[in-house]
This record gives structure tokens, sequence and C-alpha cells, in this order.
């Protein structure tokens, strides 16, 4: 705790440790499904949110057409938030 940079220096030391030969084939391969899943999720999750804007714009009258930019501007920032 007295040393703020020792966060860094253990960063380094575990960049190396990934290079290592055993080690390599237990952090790519998880980081691979890891990072294949969440490109999944998140494009599941805008297109949800493309359909969940079109079924509300649905239930306006026309004037109120123009409210489908503001749904989506609440939708990122309610993601956001969390």
């Amino acid at each position: 705790m007295d040393n703020p940079l020792a966060g860094i220096i253990y960063l380094v030391k575990g960049l190396r440790l990934i290079a290592a030969p055993g080690l390599r084939r237990f952090v790519i391969i998880p980081l691979l499904i890891n990072t294949a899943l969440f490109i999944a999720v998140i494009w599941f999750g805008f297109g949800q949110i493309g359909n969940a804007v079109d079924w509300l714009i649905t239930k306006l009258p026309d004037w109120l057409q123009w409210l489908s930019w503001l749904f989506y501007l609440v939708f990122g920032f309610v993601h956001g938030v969390r």
C-alpha cells in the first residue's frame, strides 16, 4: 500500500506471465471465448433496442413519431447508467 505504482508493476509482471508457453493457452482461449460472447450479446442487445423502439413508435399517434430519436437516447442513457 506504500507504493502507488505497485499496480502497474504487477500488471507488467502478469503480462510477462501471459507470454509463458505453458500458460498461453489458458489465457488466450478464454479471452477469445469471452470476446466472442460479449460481441454476440452486445449485437443482440442493440437489435432488441431497435425492436423495442419500433414497437413503441407504433403505439404513438402520427404527430409524435419524431420521438423515436428520443427513445434511442433514453435507452442509451439508461444502459450507460447501469
